[in-house]
């Protein structure tokens, strides 16, 4: 009988050919996803694949790096680490070689886009569509709106959205057109 093991978070890699695989970060990549780029091979089935992520990308040199969890630190979150010799990933506008990744924010290394996503949160908060930045918000409030901007999105209704500068009025527009 097959044991089933939890796992908080998933991996979503987007290859450059559009591919989005979902990998659960569990067992040996629990702690530490060593990712690996280059040209995809016909088979993508090696010993490496034991202890590495291999990205489909071939602007990607071979050594690129590694997503690891940082248990040390409060809510052990997830890190990327650029090693040298790759173009550094970028994480919205940001050029970075070693960061926190925020959840369901996408990080690029070449083309491919890497996104962690904890299970547990995104049950609280709708499921954020890619290609447009995150509202990121943890009040009650903030993720009321959230929902209610989901459902009124796919309507005919008109959507005014009012308040002060750097409330988020445009980052919820993107998301309105988006969803």
């Amino acid at each position: 009988m097959n044991k089933v093991i939890p796992f908080e978070s998933l991996l979503e890699v987007r290859d450059p050919s559009g591919e989005t695989r979902r990998i659960p970060l569990r067992g040996a990549f629990a702690r530490s996803v060593q990712l690996i780029g280059g040209p995809s091979s016909g088979s993508d089935t090696s010993e490496l694949d034991r202890t590495a992520l291999k990205l489909r990308d071939p602007t990607l040199p071979r050594a690129v790096g590694r997503i690891e969890r940082r248990s040390d630190l409060p809510g052990a979150p997830h890190w990327i680490v650029v090693e040298s010799g790759c173009p550094s990933a970028r994480i919205a506008d940001l050029e970075v070689r070693e960061a926190q990744i925020p959840a369901r924010l996408s990080v690029r290394l070449g083309e491919t886009l890497l996104t962690v996503v904890n299970l547990k949160e995104s049950l609280d908060q709708p499921v954020q569509p890619s290609g447009v930045k995150h509202w990121l918000t943890v009040h009650e409030s903030g993720k009321r709106l959230l929902w209610m901007a989901k459902k009124a999105a796919p309507t005919p209704l008109s959507i005014y959205l009012g308040g002060e500068t750097g409330t988020g009025k445009e980052v919820m527009a993107h998301l309105l057109h988006a969803w």
